[in-house]
C-alpha cells in the first residue's frame, strides 16, 4: 500500500499527441490534470513542449531530483521547474508502434520512484492508450455520421429543388397537351387524341 500511496499525493497529467501520434506531432495537449490533494481531474486544453518520442525501453522519463537533472539538461529542466516540479515520472501511452499519449506523475519535492512505481504507471499507460484509441475511433464515427447526415440533407434539398424546377415546365406541358387534346388549337384525329391522352395519363 505504501508503494501506491504516492499516486494520490502527486500531480497527474495526461497529454495527447496531435493526430494521436507523437512521431508526427508538432505539439501535444494536456487534456486532463489532477493536482496534488484533489480527488477529481479537470479537463483542460494546454499545448506543451515534447521530449523525443521513442517506442521501446525509452518510453519512460524519470527525474528523481530536478536539481541534479538540470546539470545535464538545463533547458528541459527549466520547463519542468517553471511548473513547480522537483520530481517526475512520465510514461508513454503506446499502441502498436504509435505513441498516442503520455501520463506523468510529478511532485514538488525530490522523490525516488521505484520499480513498482514504474510498473504500476506503465500498466495505467497501457490502459489509457486503449481508451484513447477507442475515443479517437468513436470521434471518427461521429464525424462520419455528421458528414453522412449533411450529404443526405444536401440530397434532399437537391431533390426538392429539382422537383420544384421541373414542376413548373411540366405543368405547362400538361396544360398545352390538354388544350391540343380537346381540339382548342385545331382539329385532332382519333389516333392523335389517343396518343395525347396517354401523355396526359
Amino acid at each position: 500500500f505504501a508503494d501506491v500511496f504516492f499516486l494520490f499525493y502527486y500531480t497527474t497529467v495526461l497529454m495527447v499527441a496531435e493526430n494521436y501520434d507523437f512521431a508526427t506531432a508538432h505539439h501535444a495537449n494536456i487534456v486532463s490534470l489532477l493536482r496534488k490533494g484533489e480527488k477529481t481531474s479537470r479537463p483542460i486544453d494546454s499545448v506543451i513542449p515534447l521530449w523525443n518520442p521513442k517506442v521501446g525501453e525509452d518510453r519512460i522519463v524519470q527525474i528523481d531530483d530536478l536539481d541534479v537533472y538540470a546539470l545535464s539538461n538545463p533547458q528541459e529542466a527549466q520547463i519542468y521547474a517553471n511548473s513547480g516540479m522537483k520530481a517526475l515520472l512520465g510514461i508513454d501511452c503506446v499502441l502498436g508502434n504509435r505513441i498516442i499519449g503520455r501520463i506523468g506523475f510529478s511532485c514538488d519535492t525530490p522523490y525516488q520512484f521505484t520499480a513498482f512505481d514504474r510498473r504500476l504507471i506503465g500498466g495505467l499507460a497501457d490502459l489509457i492508450a486503449a481508451a484513447l484509441e477507442r475515443s479517437r475511433l468513436y470521434q471518427e464515427q461521429v464525424e462520419i455520421a455528421d458528414q453522412l447526415r449533411a450529404v443526405d440533407q444536401m440530397k434532399s434539398q437537391f431533390l426538392a429543388s429539382m422537383s420544384h424546377e421541373l414542376r413548373t415546365p411540366l405543368n405547362a406541358i400538361l396544360n398545352f397537351t390538354e388544350f391540343v387534346s380537346l381540339g382548342m388549337l385545331g382539329q385532332v384525329n382519333d389516333k392523335q387524341k389517343d396518343a395525347l391522352g396517354k401523355s396526359l395519363d
